[in-house]
């Protein structure tokens, strides 16, 4: 009788540990997809001290990791770095800063950004790589 008493004890602990986990992982999840949030929009920017014109930057969200994606196009563009859109990829959100690489199809160059969302949500800055680093600015549009 203690057996079945002790296997059932153990049962609870298991599902109670279990349950709790997904609840820390749905809060995490919820945590870090209301940070995505932060950046969803349409960003109008421009590098200072690189050969392109303005940038604009759509993004969206996503129901998954890295619960944020979008594409970059680049206005006005020299022809070496393309001026159509491009996917961002390896999207990653660490509370106000917003990383990102993209890369023109059939390039080897990527093109590295990182940006902070300033505290009224309404700019981006930061450091974008192409070749060498450049200084990034972005509106919101929308």
């Amino acid at each position: 009788m203690k057996r079945v008493y002790f296997l059932a004890l153990m049962l609870v602990v298991l599902v109670t540990g279990l349950t709790a986990i997904q609840v820390e992982g749905q809060t995490v999840a919820a945590l870090a997809t209301s940070r995505a949030q932060d950046f969803v929009g349409t960003w109008k920017g421009q590098c200072i001290g690189c050969n392109a014109g303005d940038f604009i930057l759509e993004l969206r969200t996503l129901p998954v990791e890295p619960f944020i994606t979008g594409t970059i196009k680049v206005l006005d563009a020299p022809p070496n770095y393309g001026d159509h859109e491009k996917p961002i990829k390896e999207v990653r959100v660490d509370g106000q800063k917003l990383y990102f690489e993209s890369k023109q199809e059939g390039s080897r160059t990527t093109f590295y950004v990182t940006v902070t969302l300033s505290e009224d949500g309404r700019m981006l800055k930061g450091i974008g790589v192409f070749k060498s680093n450049f200084n990034l600015k972005f509106k919101r549009v929308s």
